[in-house]
């Protein structure tokens, strides 16, 4: 007897497990595990988005995550700052281009690769979940920089 695929059976279980998941979640995913901490945001710890610099302390952090802290102080008295707590105004908080930057060059990497380690770990889980095995593990990192010791 020769086996066929059920490939309705496999759709449903790719949608299943791929549910919420887009190729730019495994991309981020796969950066912070390498951007230097001096990129991530200290409030959030995601890579910062829009990185504003707080005058108060000198701290950077993504702007969103700076603004809906300065919010939730308002509520109690004065916006304060959420690195040192200190009071601080919506207009001590200035983009931090520097920091955008080099956030920017870091993200420019190419995406299709990204995109198609994505689709490869999707169906690997889809995969392994119908035989009942453990997910395989896969290295998202840039393949071009893991080339060491060759030329």
């Amino acid at each position: 007897p020769v086996i066929q695929p059920n490939q309705r059976k496999f759709d449903i279980h790719r949608r299943q497990a791929t549910e919420g998941l887009e190729p730019t979640d495994v991309y981020y995913g796969s950066i912070l595990k390498t951007v230097p901490d001096e990129l991530k945001c200290s409030v959030c710890q995601m890579v910062m988005r829009n990185a504003v610099l707080v005058y108060c302390c000198g701290e950077s952090s993504c702007e969103a995550c700076v603004r809906k802290a300065l919010l939730e102080y308002c509520g109690h008295g004065s916006p304060r700052c959420p690195h040192c707590r200190n009071q601080c105004q919506p207009d001590q908080i200035v983009p931090n281009l520097r920091l955008r930057r080099q956030i920017n060059a870091l993200l420019a990497r190419p995406k299709a690769s990204a995109e198609e380690k994505w689709q490869k770990k999707r169906d690997t889980e889809v995969i392994t979940r119908d035989e009942g095995q453990a997910p395989a593990s896969l290295d998202l990192r840039d393949d071009e920089n893991d080339h060491a010791g060759t030329g």
